[in-house]
C-alpha cells in the first residue's frame, strides 16, 4: 500500500484512524473556547459523540468485510452488533442533546469572522470537512457498488485532490488565527504581528524554490506552512521580548518562566511548530517525490540527479533459515563520496515470496531509498526513490510528543513552601531530563547510521576526477610514482594471489602490456593485502614482466576505494581516472577501451 518509504496511502483502515483524530482535534480546541468562557458548548458535546462514533465506525469497517483491504478482516458476525450500537448510541446522544438544549446555550455574543472566535469557528468546520470527505472517500466503493453494481476506488490521487485544498485553508487558518485578538483590536494586532510572520511565509517560499521545488503548488504549500509556523514564532517571541522587558530577564530565562506558568498555551505553540514541520514533510514528500528503476553493471556509474551510484558487487551469504542477497553500492553526490548502501533481498526455506530489506540514507533534505529488485552475474536492478523532506515529518511528530507533554505538565505554583518548591523544581528537573533522553533516544534511531549503511574511509574516484598519487615499491627494489608516468596511459591492477579470479585475467594483461607498452600505455599490477614470498612465486610462475610492487598497509587501496579484488582502473595521460572495472576484465574489454583513449589523445602527447 505504501511502498519502500511511504507513511500515508490513504488506506480506509489508516483513514479509520484518522477521522476521529481529526474530530479530537476540533474538540480539544473547543473545548479551549470553552475553559475561556467562550462558547462552543453544544459544538463540544457534538465533536465528543463523533469522536466516539467514528471510533466504533472505524472498527466496524475493518471488522464487518464492508470494505477491501489488506489490513481488514474478513468478514464477521461482528459487523451487525456494531453497527446497532453506533445508531443506537447516535440517537441516544442527539436525544440527550435536545433535551438538554437550554444548558448547552451561551451567553457569549459571537464575534466576527476577522477574530479569534471566527477563526477557531472555521478551524473546526474545515476540520469536520476533512473528516466527512475522508469519510466518504473510505465508503466510496462500498457505496457505488451498491447504487450502481460497480466500484469506484478512491485511491491517493483522489484523495489528495480532495483534501489538499482543505489542508491548505487550515495551514492558512493555522497562520491567522494566533495574530486575531477580540474583533475590536484584530486589526491594531494584525497590523503589529502580520508582517514577521509575512517574511518568514516568503522566506520559506524562497529558500523552498532555490532548493529545487519549483511547482507552483508546492511553492503554495510552503508559503502557508511558513506563515503558520512563522505565527507561532511571532507569538512566542513577542512574548518573551514582552517578559524580559518587564523583569529585566534574560530571554532563555524569560522563556522558561513563561513556559512554567502557562504550560498549556506555550505546550500548545510548540505543538503547532511539530505540525507545521509535519507540513513541510507532507508538501516535500506528497509533491515532489522520485522513483526509477534502472539496472547497474559493475563498470557503469549511473546518474540519478544529484547521486552517482556505482553497483560494487553482491554476496549470497547462508544465515539460518535463509539466504541473503546483499548488494553494495557506493553513493555519490555531486562527485563527493556519501555512503555505501547494501540493500538485501532474503530467501527463506518453504516460502516462495522473497523478503526485500531497502537500504536507506536518511538526509534533512531528503531521503534516499535503495531496494534490490533483482539480479544476474554481471548487472543488478535497484529501485531508486527520492522522498524529499520526509525527516520533516518525523522530527515534528518528537516537536509534537514534546508540546502535548509540556501542555499535560502539572502548572507551577505561585507560591509553595521551601521544600515543597525544591521538590517540584526537582521534579520538573527531571521530568525536562527524561524528556529530552526520549527525544534524543527517537532522533538516533531515526538518524542514526540508518539501514543498510556503511561508509569507507575513501572511495573510489569517479571517470574524469583525478586519480590519486603514490610511490610503490616495486619487485625489482625500485620505486614508481604515479606522477611520474603523466602524459602515458596507465592500468592499475589491483589482484591478489588469494584471489582465484585473479589469475584468469593476469595473462591478459601481459599480452595487453606488450601489445601496448609501445604506444605509451603502462601497467602497473598493485598487490593487495599480500604476502612478498607468495607474489614473487606467482610472478615468477606466469612469466609478468609488467611493474610490479605490494600495497603496504593498503595505502594505495586505500586511497582509490578497494572493496575487493580484481579491480582495473585506468588514469589517461592528465592524470584523470578514465574508467575502472570492478571484478575480472576480459582482455577484449580493456583494449577497446584503451583503444578509444588512444585515439582521444591529442598527437603532440
Amino acid at each position: 500500500v505504501l511502498g519502500w518509504g511511504g507513511y500515508w496511502g490513504w488506506d480506509p483502515v489508516e483513514n479509520a484512524g484518522l477521522m476521529p483524530w481529526l474530530t479530537a482535534t476540533a474538540l480539544l480546541h473547543g473545548a479551549a473556547m470553552q475553559d475561556e468562557r467562550r462558547g462552543f458548548r453544544a459544538w463540544n458535546i457534538l465533536l465528543a459523540i463523533s469522536s466516539f462514533a467514528l471510533v466504533l465506525l472505524g472498527t466496524f469497517i475493518t471488522r464487518s468485510g464492508l470494505i477491501e483491504s489488506v489490513h481488514a478482516y474478513a468478514r464477521s458476525g461482528l459487523g451487525a452488533y456494531f453497527l446497532t450500537l453506533i445508531i443506537s448510541l447516535l440517537v441516544l446522544s442527539v436525544g440527550l442533546m435536545v433535551c438538554a438544549r437550554k444548558s448547552l446555550t451561551s451567553d457569549h455574543s459571537a464575534e466576527g469572522l476577522l477574530s479569534r472566535d471566527g477563526m477557531f469557528l472555521l478551524a473546526l468546520l474545515l476540520l469536520l470537512t476533512l473528516t466527512g470527505s475522508v469519510l466518504v472517500g473510505s465508503l466510496l466503493p462500498t457505496i457505488t457498488e451498491a447504487l450502481g453494481g460497480e466500484r469506484f476506488e478512491a485511491g491517493p490521487a483522489w484523495f489528495d485532490r480532495v483534501t489538499g485544498p482543505q489542508f491548505a485553508a487550515l495551514a492558512l487558518v493555522l497562520g491567522l488565527c494566533p495574530l486575531l485578538g477580540r474583533a475590536a483590536g484584530a486589526l491594531r494586532r494584525l497590523r503589529r504581528r502580520v508582517l514577521p510572520a509575512l517574511l518568514i511565509g516568503v522566506s520559506v517560499t524562497v529558500l523552498a524554490a532555490l532548493a529545487g521545488f519549483t511547482r507552483a503548488t508546492s511553492l503554495v504549500g510552503f508559503g502557508l506552512v511558513g506563515l503558520a509556523g512563522g505565527t507561532a514564532l511571532v507569538e512566542l517571541g513577542w512574548d518573551v521580548v514582552a517578559r524580559a522587558r518587564n523583569s529585566g530577564e534574560g530571554a532563555l530565562q524569560a522563556a522558561w518562566q513563561l513556559v512554567g506558568r502557562n504550560r498549556r498555551r506555550y505546550g500548545g505553540y510548540l505543538v503547532h511548530i511539530g505540525v507545521v514541520l509535519m507540513a513541510l514533510g507532507i508538501v516535500g514528500t506528497r509533491l515532489a517525490p522520485f522513483e526509477t528503476e534502472l539496472v547497474l553493471s559493475s563498470s557503469r556509474p549511473a546518474q540519478v540527479q544529484d547521486y552517482t551510484l556505482v553497483y560494487e558487487g553482491l554476496r549470497q551469504e547462508p544465515a539460518g533459515d535463509h539466504l541473503t542477497a546483499r548488494a553494495s553500492v557506493a553513493v555519490y553526490r555531486n562527485g563527493a563520496y556519501l555512503v555505501t548502501l547494501q540493500p538485501e533481498v532474503q530467501q527463506f526455506v518453504g516460502y516462495e515470496q522473497p523478503v526485500s530489506l531497502p537500504a536507506l540514507r536518511a538526509m534533512l533534505r531528503e531521503d534516499l531509498y535503495l531496494v534490490l529488485a533483482g539480479w544476474d552475474q554481471t548487472t543488478a536492478t535497484f529501485k531508486v526513490l527520492i522522498n524529499p523532506l520526509a525527516s520533516f515529518l518525523w522530527l515534528g511528530g518528537l516537536v509534537v510528543m514534546a508540546g502535548g507533554a509540556v501542555a499535560l505538565w502539572p502548572p507551577r505554583a505561585d507560591r509553595l513552601p521551601v521544600l515543597q518548591a525544591r521538590r517540584r523544581s526537582l521534579a520538573d528537573g527531571i521530568g525536562l531530563a527524561a524528556g529530552l533522553l526520549v527525544l534524543v533516544a527517537a532522533g538516533v534511531a531515526m538518524w542514526g547510521p540508518g539501514h543498510g549503511v556503511t561508509s569507507q574511509a575513501s572511495a573510489r574516484p569517479l571517470p574524469g576526477q583525478p586519480a590519486p598519487d603514490f610511490t610503490l615499491a616495486l619487485l625489482d627494489g625500485s620505486s614508481l610514482s604515479l606522477s611520474d608516468l603523466r602524459g602515458q596511459l596507465v592500468v592499475l591492477n589491483f589482484w591478489a594471489t588469494w584471489c582465484s579470479s585473479c589469475y584468469d585475467e593476469l595473462p591478459d594483461l601481459q599480452a595487453l602490456w606488450e601489445e601496448y607498452r609501445s604506444q605509451g600505455v603502462t601497467f602497473v599490477g598493485i598487490a593487495y593485502r599480500d604476502e612478498e614470498a607468495a607474489v614473487r612465486e606467482v610472478t615468477a610462475g606466469m612469466g609478468l614482466t609488467y611493474p610490479i610492487g605490494l600495497d603496504l598497509a593498503d595505502r594505495v587501496g586505500t586511497a582509490y576505494g578497494i572493496t575487493g579484488v580484481p579491480e582495473t582502473i585506468v588514469v589517461d595521460s592528465l592524470g584523470q581516472v578514465a574508467f575502472f572495472y570492478i571484478g575480472p576484465v576480459t582482455a577484449q574489454k580493456l583494449a577497446v577501451e584503451l583503444d578509444k583513449l588512444l585515439a582521444a589523445r591529442s598527437p603532440d602527447r
